[in-house]
């Protein structure tokens, strides 16, 4: 499983706290059974009164997002995601309005920017 050296970092110190290889743990120290995870996380969002609810796979399309946004590639997140298709990862690959207008500056066409005046004239 790829993944960067923060959350390999993380994952380890939380393996050496609990002394397991879970996750997702209770309180108690025992682990969250999958089956019982959608739930869980469904229940700390109404606990913590949050205004909007999202689903646990949504963070899966916010990661693919992210990871789009900051330079990563198609080829790349699509062996992340361990998608068959390419067509499949594209439906991840969500990018945030803002940035899609900012790709577009990285195109000068070898001109300098007009000024404000100059815009205004036109």
């Amino acid at each position: 499983m790829p993944m960067n050296e923060m959350v390999k970092a993380t994952l380890i110190k939380l393996h050496h706290e609990r002394q397991n290889n879970s996750v997702f743990i209770r309180e108690s120290g025992e682990p969250i059974s999958m089956l019982h995870l959608y739930r869980d996380f469904k229940s700390s969002q109404e606990m913590a009164t949050m205004e909007r609810k999202i689903r646990f796979h949504d963070l899966r399309h916010t990661f693919a997002s992210h990871f789009m946004m900051n330079g990563g590639n198609l080829y790349d997140l699509q062996k992340i995601l361990g998608h068959t298709k390419y067509e499949m990862t594209q439906i991840y690959a969500h990018l945030h309005p803002d940035h899609l207008a900012g790709t577009t500056s990285i195109i000068s066409f070898g001109v300098e920017p007009l000024s404000e005046n100059k815009v205004r004239a036109l």
